[in-house]
Order: C-alpha cells, then structure tokens, then sequence
C-alpha cells in the first residue's frame, strides 16, 4: 500500500498525530499464509500480516475512512468454523506507523490477543445472531506509556461484551453492541463501558423501499472525583462514530449520541441516506477530543445531519457522494469561541479489480 496526500501542512499538530495520518511510504499491506479446513474438520490457520475485521468494525476492524488505518495485524489466527458460525482466537501485534520506515523493520505498537465468535439460529428461522468476543491490549513500550491520575505507568487494558443483531423480523431489524472495558490504565483501575443500539422498520411495500431506524450510542467519560479511569477506549476498532466524516469531532470516548436515520432504495443499486445526531458529553468534566473540560460549560456538543448518495453499477464499479453539516452546540461554543457550522463534501469511485496467476 502507499497513501500520498498533496498540499497538506506537515508541520500542523493533526497532521503529525499517530491516530490522523494522511501518508504512508510503501508498506506491506497484507502478506500472510493461510491453511484451510486443516484434517477436513473446517479449522483454518492463517499466519502473517492480516486484517481483522468482525461485527461493524466496532470492537475489531481496520478504519477505511483514513489514508492510513491503524490496526493492520501481524498475527496468528486459528478459526473453527460451524454450520450457523465460527469461534475465532488471534495473537498478535499491531504494526507500528512510521511514514518513513517500513513496519517490519520496526517495533509492533500494541499486544493483543482474543477470541471473535458468531452463533446464529438454524436455516428456516429468523435471522438472529449473536457474537460473544474476548481482548486483551496491552502495551508497555517506554517510549508510549500512558498518564494515569498519580504516576506513569503500562497499559493492561481488557474487553469483554456481545453484539446481537436481527434481520428482516416481520420489516423490523436490530443491531446491540455492549463492551465493557477494565484492567490498569498506569496506577488506575479501568471502569469504562460503550453501549450502542438500534431498531430499524423497512417499508418495503411504498416506493423506494423507505427504511426508517433510531438509535442510541454511549461511551463512557472519566469523572474526576472518582479513584477508576472510567474513560472508555477503543479495543482495536474504528475508533471514530463509525457514521462517516464525523469521526473528525468525535470518538467512542466520552459521547452520548441520539441518532435517526431514512434510507431509500429507489433503484437496484442505488442507496439514499439522510442521518441525524444529537452528540452530547457523557461526562461533563472529562474532555472532547483534546479539549480539557470543568463541567461548566454543560454537555451540548452539537448536531449534525450528514447525506449520502451511494450507487453500485456493477461488482467492479462503485460511486458515491456524501455532505454533511456540524452545529455547534452551547458547549461546543464556549470552549472553542466559534458558533459557526463546519460542513464537508466529497466524491468517491471505487474501482475493484482482481486477477487469478495461479488456479
């Protein structure tokens, strides 16, 4: 993979964080070896550089809304695979991004390891699932150590939660992620937790398909009163709203998020989205982003309302365009002094191609 970015200030803050890069020199993107349905007992064993990616990219899952993503593997993953699912264990470490240096010469940046499963019920039954995961992060590296309330210290960080998701139930569908979060963030004890749901109808009988859904997201702050780090941190997911361009302004740290969306489906291929968020602080002392906080200024962060047009023509080609609009809540004005929308737009082509060398 390469990733160049043209016109940019190399010398801005954003432009040198490790979690918003823009480029990347030539790096080994996937490299790995894979054996498959090991003694015909459908266990498979893949060693090498990997994504994982599982869910809605929530908990585990490489971000495709950046140049450079931050969780490519260097790893061994055994996968045991089932009529209605699999039970998925990994070890392994995250490669390390340096623009100018090649990963693999270089030290990994975390340690993680955990199981991924999916269970879903039997063919002829509702479509229902449920993914039960376990992760560990771990990272002790002198050079990346995190700042606790009293002293320096590592990084023991550990996840455990379930997703369940419904389709097509009658018209209605869902989706619930709970994670929770605990270990040693330096001399701190984590307590942290993330919480996303949604419910959804589809029209399916009215033109366009009309598919209506609300949701709800929470993740919690750190209060400062208390003795825990209670400020949840992403496992190796996406770590942005997982919406599209907000992932600018918000994280899965410290947001509560109320959420409607209308997607309409007037061609075979083609998908319109209109989404809604009402974004407020979980806890009002702890900080958005980089922006320190007292819990004066209250929790309003903003709304945004965000459309895309999104259109498939064939499995080789794809197009779409997206704008979206920031309104700065009463919170978001007084702590940066600006009461100003902020607003984007872009165009995306999609070209896949794949060539078979070897049959």
């Amino acid at each position: 993979m390469d990733a160049e970015a043209w016109d940019l200030d190399s010398e801005a803050l954003f432009y040198k964080s490790r979690t918003s890069r823009y480029e990347e020199d030539p790096e080994l993107y996937l490299g790995f070896v894979e054996f498959k349905n090991i003694l015909n007992q459908n266990i498979n064993l893949k060693i090498g550089r990997q994504r994982l990616d599982y869910g809605d990219f929530r908990v585990l899952g490489l971000c495709d809304w950046v140049n450079v993503g931050p969780y490519l593997w260097d790893a061994v993953l055994f996968s045991k695979r089932f009529e209605n699912g699999f039970v998925d264990m990994f070890y392994g470490q995250t490669s390390y991004q340096e623009e100018k240096y090649f990963s693999l010469t270089r030290r990994h940046w975390y340690e993680g390891a955990g199981i991924y499963s999916h269970f879903q019920l039997p063919k002829g039954m509702p479509y229902i699932a449920l993914e039960p995961f376990f992760l560990s992060k771990r990272d002790d590296h002198d050079d990346y150590r995190v700042s606790s309330t009293s002293a320096w210290g590592d990084l023991d960080d550990f996840y455990y939660g379930a997703r369940s998701y419904g389709r097509d139930l009658y018209g209605f569908d869902y989706d619930v992620t709970y994670v929770k979060e605990f270990g040693d963030y330096g001399t701190s004890d984590i307590d942290a937790y993330h919480l996303n749901g949604r419910v959804g109808y589809n029209f399916k009988t009215i033109p366009a398909r009309p598919r209506f859904s609300i949701g709800y997201t929470s993740s919690s702050g750190d209060d400062p009163d208390t003795a825990d780090y209670e400020r949840y941190g992403t496992a190796f997911g996406v770590w942005g709203a997982a919406y599209g361009q907000e992932y600018n302004m918000f994280s899965f740290t410290n947001f509560d998020d109320r959420q409607a969306s209308l997607e309409l489906f007037p061609h075979d291929g083609l998908v319109i989205e209109f989404h809604y968020h009402d974004y407020k602080l979980n806890e009002k002392a702890d900080k958005w982003r980089s922006l320190t906080n007292t819990g004066a200024l209250g929790d309003d962060v903003g709304n945004v309302l965000e459309c895309e047009v999104k259109y498939r023509h064939d499995k080789q080609n794809s197009f779409s365009v997206q704008g979206g609009w920031f309104w700065p809540g009463s919170y978001a004005e007084r702590r940066t002094g600006f009461d100003e929308p902020a607003s984007w737009f872009l165009v995306e082509y999609t070209l896949n191609l794949s060539v078979g060398l070897i049959k």
